[in-house]
């Protein structure tokens, strides 16, 4: 299939949409699959892995093909869980466009706002459709159209009509073709036909002139200009459907053709050096030396690790070299293939513009470039939002670590959205997720996949140990029992830093008090204790410990006395220099529906939150604050119960800030009675 033939679609919107029901019935259509599945029987063709059947939801993008009217069209079948759209983001990289699913009975909610934005920030166009409009419960076309108006920032046109709504929803009217309409749709066949007719004049100045002076666009104009404004982004068109039924689904497959971009109409990809911040334009050219974008790695049970990719431009092929600057190494590609959900179909080449899969890549990550060419250009990546939702995990068998530490591992090659971390007091493994659900499945993998079975527990708020003043004093350490003794002293003074300025050692040893040999070891000493803590067992930051003299002995001194002596000593002045806790604060947007605005603003009041602003679009509004990372886990809670599940959380690390008095005192009083309980036994 030429490049031009070829469609790119991300399937994007909220959980429980319709979409993977959707893409079944598109699959059908195209003569891809024989016969469509259902989350109720569990065989859906592209939520195919056990957690997915399990909870009846996407929990990762699934790559499905087929072929229409002479087109090739890759459909990414994306998550819509909050806690999953890291997977969304990374689709949304390879694809040309995408077509948001909204429930007809729920319209635009928060996570749809969330995700039409994301595809936005790719600068691709969007298209719209109005899933489930079979369902009883569906709402009025015209409520729903005012909807997309007032929540989205689209320049939203009507494409189809329904003929009618609930059991009786049957098809729809052409608004661009004004073909073959019922007699009973008529009159508002006309009416949305000039919201169309009005959108399409604004494509081309001429047209728009033309048009406000009262003259009449050909069919030939309206097509040709409807075309222009979809894929150039300035209008995005709503269908309907009821892709549980079969409905509407051959228009959607003829406009993704006729009117969305093929990967040779998208603009240009830009490359990265990573060393200079420069950066070039990469058109999707046949010729050219092959770029690739990896956006998903999945695990397969038959053949291992399977990477899918999209081709900017040039060619992949079996046996390739391609060379990943990410990981500065090269990768020899076996035969590549396509998809339609699990099943994997061979292919001679990916040409550009088309995705494909390879299996066995023996370096690549998610979200790497492949190179034909040995350079260090790399496609940016997305941001991925900070993991918050936290447990402390161990595993349940002694002797399992390792197991643990390889599995988590090898979660992460296709899941780059969690995060794996020692805690520096317990030294238990903190697993971080986008996620409760997301944490949950994590947890279930481990068990299932890997046969490693772990204990829960909350987990650590990461605090810092710092100071308020300046301090000095002596460590001393002499040790004489028999033979060679030990021997090492010096004097330390500890200063405070402005915050998050980390920490800094300074030599100001004059006259040789201690040789310059031991000075190293001085400085080890001081980055033991920093890292240990000494106040409640947190890291130590934000300040300075100078050396500025000591003693020594000829034959008793060691690199290990006077490490032992730094020990000595940065206990004794971080004792002196008036130590507190530090906390993470947290910067959130939290996107509520209208009704909830004021419960939200009440629950932030009771989490030492500060409110930074509001804003509101549509029946969504955002509130931006700062809050405490110990704070946040409470607030999620209540944000899903007066919100009913339709409030969104974005969280990211803002600073560290002194821990109230209070508040101190009980995080002390824990840490003293743990390490009670752990002297016990």
């Amino acid at each position: 299939m030429e490049s031009k033939q070829i469609r790119n679609i991300a399937l994007i919107g909220s959980v429980a949409v319709g979409k993977t029901t959707l893409v079944d019935s598109m699959l059908f259509e195209m003569k891809a699959i024989e016969s469509r599945g259902s989350s109720e029987a569990g065989n859906l063709t592209t939520d195919y892995d056990p957690d997915e059947i399990k909870r009846q939801m996407s929990i990762a993008t699934s790559l499905a093909t087929g072929e229409w009217k002479g087109h090739k069209i890759n459909i990414l079948d994306t998550p819509g869980h909050s806690d999953f759209l890291v997977d969304t983001r990374l689709s949304l990289m390879a694809v040309d466009s995408a077509v948001l699913v909204i429930d007809s009975s729920r319209g635009v909610d928060v996570n749809t706002q969330k995700i039409y934005q994301m595809a936005k920030a790719n600068n691709i166009p969007v298209a719209i459709v109005v899933n489930k409009y079979a369902s009883d419960n569906a709402k009025n076309y015209f409520d729903i159209l005012t909807d997309i108006h007032n929540s989205l920032d689209a320049h939203a046109v009507p494409m189809l009509l329904p003929n009618a709504k609930g059991a009786s929803y049957k098809g729809n009217a052409d608004l661009v073709t004004m073909q073959d309409i019922p007699a009973e749709v008529q009159e508002d066949a006309q009416k949305f036909r000039t919201t169309l007719v009005e959108g399409v004049a604004e494509q081309d100045d001429a047209l728009l002139e033309k048009y406000l002076g009262g003259g009449e666009l050909s069919d030939e104009e309206i097509v040709t200009n409807f075309r222009k404004g979809v894929r150039e982004g300035n209008l995005a068109p709503i269908m309907v459907s009821s892709g549980k039924d079969n409905i509407g689904v051959r228009q959607i497959l003829d406009a993704i053709t006729n009117y969305l971009p093929s990967p040779l109409e998208r603009n240009s990809m830009t490359l990265i050096d990573p060393d200079s911040d420069t950066t070039f334009e990469v058109p999707a050219l046949v010729s050219a030396p092959a770029v690739a974008f990896a956006f998903k790695t999945i695990s397969d049970p038959y053949v291992g690790k399977v990477t899918i990719f999209r081709v900017y431009a040039g060619e992949v092929k079996t046996d390739d070299n391609l060379f990943n600057p990410n990981r500065n190494s090269s990768e020899r590609m076996s035969r590549p293939f396509t998809m339609i959900g699990k099943k994997q179909i061979p292919m001679d080449k990916i040409v550009t513009g088309d995705i494909g899969a390879v299996a066995k890549l023996k370096d690549t990550q998610t979200g790497d470039t492949l190179l034909s060419e040995k350079h260090h250009l790399q496609l940016p990546t997305p941001r991925i939002p900070q993991p918050i939702f936290a447990e402390a995990i161990s595993p349940k068998a002694k002797g399992d670590e390792a197991k643990l530490a390889v599995s988590l591992g090898k979660l992460r090659d296709e899941d780059p959205s969690f995060e794996i971390t020692v805690e520096p007091r317990t030294h238990r493994t903190k697993l971080s997720a986008q996620g409760q659900t997301h944490l949950d499945i994590l947890v279930d993998r481990l068990k299932s996949r890997f046969h490693v079975e772990v204990d829960q527990a909350e987990p650590q708020i990461p605090y810092r140990e710092t100071v308020r003043h300046k301090a000095e004093g002596q460590g001393r350490h002499k040790k004489q029992s028999g033979g060679r003794g030990q021997f090492g002293d010096c004097w330390l003074r500890i200063e405070p830093l402005p915050s998050g300025e980390g920490f800094k050692f300074i030599d100001a040893v004059v006259g040789g008090s201690v040789p310059r040999n031991y000075i190293p070891a001085v400085e080890k000493g001081v980055r033991e204790i920093l890292e240990e803590g000494i106040l409640a067992g947190y890291p130590i930051v934000d300040c300075s410990v100078t050396l500025y003299f000591g003693s020594y002995h000829a034959v008793d001194s060691s690199e290990m006395a006077f490490k032992v002596a730094a020990h000595i000593a940065m206990k004794k002045i971080f004792a002196e220099a008036d130590p507190f806790l530090l906390e993470p604060i947290m910067a959130t947007a939290i996107a509520v529906p209208e009704e909830a605005v004021g419960d939200t603003m009440s629950d932030l009041n009771t989490r030492r939150a500060q409110v930074e602003g509001m804003d509101t679009k549509g029946n969504i509004t955002t509130i931006k604050a700062k809050m405490p990372l110990a704070e946040v886990a409470g607030f999620i809670q209540s944000l899903k119960s007066f919100t009913r599940g339709q409030g969104s959380l974005d969280v990211n690390f803002s600073h560290y800030q002194e821990v109230p008095a209070l508040i101190q005192q009980q995080v002390l009083a824990e840490v003293k009675k743990e390490q009670e309980l752990a002297a016990k036994g």
